[in-house]
């Protein structure tokens, strides 16, 4: 119990006591010939022991806090990020309704001028026109109230015909050839009016391999159209056309009488876009860039055509660049629409066009992608590419 105590030390004078009690002659030791004591120096490595293990414990919990703290942080970023996506995707996606809803309001004021100027002159046919569609665009305005009226009790002027003019030059249009075929038209993923996917067989024809350009235009009508936006650049698409110019267009290739120039159906369109491929969701691939001027890569304008790359038929610029004019009226849905050659409803307020355009956000520029404008539309974003029936 001594030694335990008081060590080497203790049991030292406990000798020396019990010698000069015996009457022996002292011993006295050095203390550099004393034994070293083996229990501070184990007590001292077993503190450094405990020492050094709680340090790299605590090490290990720093190292497992600031992984947790790194997670944690990257986790926010990644959630605020994608917070900021979803709000200018809605933001975009609100810009875009507000743009379209002005276009109609828009037209539907250059629709009531025209439905004033045709009663005034006696227009029947063309007030009849402007009504359909003006009744289409806001059927509940109140200004319309009375027009069908007064547009029923008209009496038709009829203006003897104008000659045919002589056939012009074609202008240098290129026509691919489309093989006849079926695919699966519309889409699941997409709005309401591009449902249900449905199969849809189309005979071969020939479809421009271009837009039809500003160049190509002018040598068949002798000069740009009026409010032609981008001009000075003979091989960008022609814009701002509307549909019955465009019918004016191919009146003159066809030399005033029926002929083979036209413009494709809405299901002629969509099958030549995919290029005779499926699971792609732009005409040409998955690439948008590859394929398809947009709002996100034009630099706010149209570009010449043929500089991207073409789809599976040898077609550009299907996606992006000039939306196209084609000759459908414009349907809601595709509930009742034949198998075989469909040519749209038998009538309404807007033709369909397709593609999307310089301006558009990705989601318009996919294949199935529809919308439709009145026949006297002229936007800088549309335009139009011919079709012509092969023999």
């Amino acid at each position: 119990m001594m030694a335990k105590r008081w060590g080497w030390l203790g049991v030292a004078l406990v000798l020396l006591g019990a010698g000069l009690a015996q009457g022996a002659d002292p011993v006295f030791i050095r203390p550099e010939e004393m034994p070293e004591d083996p229990l501070p120096k184990r007590w001292l490595e077993e503190k450094k022991r405990r020492q050094d293990e709680k340090a790299r414990q605590d090490r290990e919990a720093r190292q497992r806090a600031d992984e947790q703290a790194r997670e944690e942080a990257k986790k926010r970023a990644d959630e605020q990020a994608r917070e900021e996506a979803r709000k200018r995707a809605d933001e975009q996606a609100r810009q875009e309704q507000a743009r379209l809803e002005q276009l109609k309001r828009d037209r539907f004021e250059t629709l009531l001028a025209q439905l004033q100027t045709s009663i005034s002159g006696g227009m029947k046919r063309d007030a009849e026109r402007a009504y359909q569609e003006a009744s289409g665009l806001l059927p509940g305005d109140g200004r319309l109230n009375g027009l069908k009226e007064r547009i029923a009790r008209m009496q038709e002027r009829v203006d003897p015909p104008p000659p045919p003019p002589p056939p012009p030059p074609l202008g240098g249009i290129d026509f691919v050839r489309v093989p006849g075929g079926c695919f699966q038209m519309g889409s699941n993923d997409g709005d309401s009016d591009e449902k249900p996917v449905h199969e849809v067989c189309v005979d071969g024809f020939e479809m421009g391999k271009h837009e039809v350009t500003q160049k190509q235009w002018r040598a068949v009508m002798g000069s740009d159209p009026p409010e032609l936006n981008f001009k000075g650049c003979d091989d960008c698409p022609v814009e701002r056309v509307s549909w019955l110019q465009v019918q004016e267009f191919i009146g003159k290739l066809n030399g005033g009488r029926s002929g083979p120039y036209r413009l494709p159906s809405e299901a002629e369109w969509e099958y030549a876009c995919r290029g005779g491929r499926s699971g792609e969701t732009y005409c040409g691939g998955n690439d948008i860039d590859r394929v398809a001027w947009h709002g996100g890569n034009s630099e706010g304008k149209t570009h010449p055509v043929g500089r991207k790359a073409a789809n599976g038929f040898g077609l550009h610029d299907m996606s992006g660049n000039v939306w196209e004019w084609v000759s459908d009226w414009y349907g809601d849905n595709y509930a009742n629409s034949p198998r075989n050659n469909p040519k749209g409803p038998d009538g309404g307020s807007r033709r369909v066009i397709r593609g999307g355009g310089w301006l558009s956000y990705p989601a318009y520029v996919r294949s199935a992608f529809r919308f439709g404008d009145g026949p006297d539309s002229r936007y800088y974003y549309l335009g139009f590419r011919l079709s012509r029936t092969g023999p």
